[in-house]
């Protein structure tokens, strides 16, 4: 359990998974686990409606970043202090770019 939260975390073909369980509970994480084993066993992608980064506007990657992470894993005020700086420097400047259009930036 992290911050109040269940955590599924495993290995498989030397590559690392860390999710957060749907279900705050441990039997819903050992479920969970078991889901994402069976459909990385069958070559299905375990990322819940996950967009390709180059089909994803940078606005768009910010919103999903913000509440899939910082929500559950910052303190009240950490999180004030990113919203803050994403609506006041990033989302200003990098709102409509796409994420996978990043080549040739310097």
């Amino acid at each position: 359990m992290i911050k109040n939260s269940w955590w599924v975390d495993f290995t498989v073909n030397s590559t690392r998974y860390r999710k957060r369980s749907p279900e705050n509970t441990k039997a819903g994480a050992q479920a969970y686990e078991a889901t994402l084993r069976q459909k990385l066993a069958r070559g299905e992608s375990i990322d819940i409606g996950a967009l390709r980064a180059k089909d994803l506007t940078f606005a768009e990657f910010a919103v999903k970043w913000f509440e899939d992470y910082v929500r559950p894993n910052n303190k009240y005020s950490e999180q004030l202090s990113k919203k803050y700086i994403l609506s006041s420097s990033l989302l200003p400047f990098f709102d409509r770019k796409p994420l996978g259009k990043s080549k040739g930036m310097t």
